[in-house]
């Protein structure tokens, strides 16, 4: 079962493989909050990156990027439309908390999802399904 902390482990190996831009500066992470927060908007919302889904425990369930014309917060309205469920999908356990990661620049989100997909192997990612 993958943690927020084995998520924070995977993109420091990411980094440290793949390096960075200097002026492109850190990937931001945001902390993981509740799913559902009355009121308030996803983190990083207009910003494209990488977004994570976590059940109640806590555990990895899915990792999903937004690039290109997308943003972050036009993601997660798709799988959970502002409301108190999610729209899409039979999940094998309930979407409770979200975490997400800034990229800056456009084939970041693509990278950076495939190489955590494949590192953390969360339950909800299906290989070869993009």
């Amino acid at each position: 079962m993958d943690s927020f902390n084995d998520v924070l482990d995977a993109i420091q190996s990411y980094e440290e493989e793949y390096g960075r831009v200097v002026d492109q500066g850190p990937t931001e992470l945001t902390s993981i909050r509740a799913l559902y927060a009355e009121n308030k908007p996803f983190p990083l919302a207009n910003t494209q990156g990488v977004y994570l889904i976590f059940g109640d425990r806590r555990q990895l369930l899915y990792i999903g990027k937004a690039s290109g014309r997308r943003f972050i917060g036009n993601r997660l309205y798709s799988w959970f439309g502002g409301k108190e469920y999610c729209l899409a999908g039979n999940w094998r356990e309930e979407p409770m908390f979200i975490s997400c990661i800034s990229t800056k620049n456009v084939w970041e989100p693509s990278s950076l999802e495939e190489y955590l997909i494949i590192k953390l192997k969360p339950s909800e990612n299906i290989v070869g399904r993009s």
